[in-house]
């Protein structure tokens, strides 16, 4: 399925090689869904050594405030 993201999260490897990320969401097409992803990096930081991701079901509007989603 392709969505028209209208916002997206940022994170930040703070340390390691590893960003992994179970309780993310993104906006899509009026809605919310649910999304996790794992990254792997290489020791310098400079290049992607495993990417997954998974993007879950949308998430109920009445989630929404308990979450932190802006409404607009």
């Amino acid at each position: 399925r392709r969505y028209g993201v209208e916002l997206l999260p940022s994170y930040r490897l703070d340390a390691g090689n590893v960003l992994a990320v179970a309780d993310a969401a993104f906006r899509a097409d009026g809605a919310w869904y649910d999304l996790s992803f794992r990254c792997t990096v290489d020791d310098q930081a400079f290049g992607v050594v495993s990417f997954a991701l998974k993007v879950g079901s949308a998430i109920p509007r009445d989630q929404w405030a308990a979450r932190g989603f802006p409404e607009f």
